[in-house]
């Protein structure tokens, strides 16, 4: 019998722990199996075979999969949860719900926020005008009325709600709060402007305060996963009337304020850039210089809208690389340094290319290797390409990210777009494309070659005998080269071509259909009217092009922001004609005439 039971133990436990097992590969398989998708500006699931789950225009807005299968999903007016089968599992009763956070999530109903765990249950009742989220420190920020605190994951307050700010982050387990300072100005400060000045202390998360109200500002820094750090990376750069310091994790002061006049909240590699005197440098945690404060400048490369972990120095206009630890791999004796990705067997790698104190151009990864040979006059950045182009003995040619040749160095000038998939090449004074394995698409032919702006890799721009015209990749021509100009991408212009022919202006359509008989001096688009010039005299078309006034007019006065901005539609029009003033309707006939300038002046917003 006991032998029985335990063999029941172990079975119910083995089909448990493969229940359990099951369910978490479920709930992976969920989040990788459905797509959400935007259709139309409404919401659905699909799954990978394209197959609607759940269907477009049920829901206002559904949010990705949550790490427990939970779907945040707005119905009509009302938010709730549900899952990829739409089991509601919190009920469309809350006018605002926001993601869960250590288990919590925050929601409102009749104007009043609170917290509900993952079943639905209330868990801080609703009462605050405003909750935050609950972070690794245990705590939310909470308000009442213009009053923040800071409560507990069982709705205790922690920090009393009566201060003017907080804040907190998701890494480091203590918070600040700031009380307002009466404004020194005449003119008064509106309530939650930047302009505001406070007053913060520190406080742990079991509510103990650990500073006076002293600092201006509590700089933060960021950390892997986007995630932000007053303390984690080093010590805690604060701010206190215009001098910078350091603290450590007791907030005692490590570095005292003064020591520098300027100064950066540390990076993950736990240094930090300062500036003494007019000098800059970088500390370590422990406040030894790991690069001397005598530089002009010290800084990260910007890499989009981050910054990478080396550092650019700078002296007497010349530029040094040094690493990750504070370790130099160049000599600062380079004329430029530019951070550039590069793209290697599908790989993108970072790497700087450097123009060095022989005014030849290289590139080097963040270790200091060679990635491309100083041998070059220029080189163009990759930008996650795996060619560029380079210049040398004062002829162009391309380059693979392992410096093999793909396009021969004999070339007069080579142009290429972040999104044009082609070379314009420059061959005795003659222009044609080639794609970037040296395959040629379009023959060194053309006087002139320009990518047309509203689809680069497929029209032209082209001269030939000194006339303009459009042509595709397959040379096929798609407007005449016969113009003496022809426009490319304009300004508030039309979805045309500007063109001038023996001297007379008209507009094209893309596709080659005249819109406009170049046979004006000059003409200016204004919503749906055409304002000609000819001969010194203007007139006025409608969108058919039909004539409105003659050209007969010294002036004809039109509001560009409402013809072109809000697109109004006009029946009366102002015009001169020696010297007087009329107002004309539609049809062209004068309705008044002898006008002051004045109440011209007065309607037109552009004169």
């Amino acid at each position: 019998m006991i032998k029985k039971i335990a063999y029941c133990i172990l079975f119910i436990s083995l089909v448990s722990c493969n229940s359990t097992a099951q369910n978490e590969k479920q709930k992976n398989q969920d989040k990788e199996t459905f797509i959400r998708v935007l259709k139309n500006d409404k919401w659905c699931y699909l799954n990978k075979k394209g197959d609607t789950i759940i269907p477009t225009g049920k829901y206002k807005f559904l949010n990705p999969i949550d790490e427990k299968n939970m779907i945040l999903a707005h119905k009509g007016d009302k938010q709730g949860y549900i899952d990829i089968n739409e089991n509601i599992l919190i009920p469309f009763e809350y006018d605002d719900i926001g993601v869960f956070s250590e288990g919590l999530a925050p929601v409102k109903k009749n104007g009043k926020s609170g917290f509900i765990d993952r079943n639905g249950k209330i868990i801080v009742p609703f009462i605050y005008d405003g909750v935050g989220y609950f972070y690794s420190c245990g705590l939310s920020r909470v308000w009442k009325g213009d009053k923040v605190g800071f409560i507990d994951e069982k709705g205790k307050v922690v920090i009393p709600i009566i201060y003017d700010k907080a804040d907190y982050n998701k890494v480091d387990n203590f918070v600040i709060v700031g009380i307002r300072q009466p404004s020194k100005s005449k003119t008064p400060i509106p309530f939650g402007s930047d302009d505001e000045k406070f007053k913060w202390s520190f406080f742990n998360n079991k509510g103990i305060q650990f500073t006076d109200f002293i600092y201006d500002k509590v700089y933060e820094s960021q950390i892997k996963d986007r995630h932000y750090t007053m303390l984690s990376n080093g010590l805690i750069l604060v701010q206190k009337n215009k001098k910078f310091a350091y603290l450590d994790k007791d907030f005692k002061v490590k570095i005292p304020f003064g020591r520098y006049k300027e100064a950066n909240p540390y990076n993950k590699n736990r240094l930090a850039i300062v500036k003494k005197n007019r000098h800059f440098g970088v500390i370590d945690e422990f406040g030894n210089e790991v690069i001397p404060t005598s530089y002009d400048l010290v800084e990260h490369p910007k890499r989009y809208s981050n910054e990478n972990d080396v550092f650019i120095l700078k002296k007497k206009s010349k530029y040094g690389l040094f690493d990750v630890k504070g370790k130099e791999l160049l000599k600062v004796d380079n004329k430029s340094i530019d951070w550039d990705y590069i793209k290697n067997d599908s790989i993108n790698t970072s790497h700087f290319i450097i123009n060095n104190s022989q005014n030849k151009f290289g590139s080097i990864d963040s270790k200091g290797n060679i990635i491309i040979p100083f041998e070059y006059d220029e080189i163009t950045s990759f930008e996650g390409n795996e060619i560029a182009i380079v210049k040398k003995n004062g002829k162009y040619g391309v380059i693979n990210s392992k410096n093999e040749i793909i396009i021969p160095i004999n070339l007069k000038s080579i142009n290429s777009g972040r999104w044009f998939n082609y070379l314009i090449i420059n061959k005795n004074e003659k222009y044609g494309i080639i794609d970037k394995t040296g395959t040629e698409i379009i023959p060194t032919i053309y006087e002139y070659l320009e990518p047309c702006y509203y689809d680069e890799n497929n029209k032209f721009i082209v001269k030939i005998d000194n006339k303009f015209g459009v042509i595709n990749k397959e040379q096929k021509v798609i407007i005449d080269l016969k113009y003496d100009e022809i426009s490319n991408w304009v300004e508030y212009g039309p979805k045309a071509h500007f063109i001038t022919i023996n001297s007379k202006k008209g507009l094209i359509s893309r596709e080659g259909k005249i819109l406009l008989e170049p046979i004006y001096d000059d003409f200016i688009l204004l919503g749906k009217y055409i304002k000609v010039f000819d001969n010194g005299k203007y007139g006025l078309l409608n969108a058919s092009k039909e004539p409105i006034l003659p050209i007969e007019y010294d002036e004809i006065y039109l509001d560009w922001f409402e013809l072109e901005y809000e697109g109004k539609e006009v029946n009366e029009f102002y015009a001169q004609k020696k010297g007087k003033y009329y107002l004309i309707n539609s049809k062209g006939k004068v309705i008044k005439e002898n006008i002051p300038y004045k109440e011209i002046k007065d309607k037109i917003n552009n004169e």
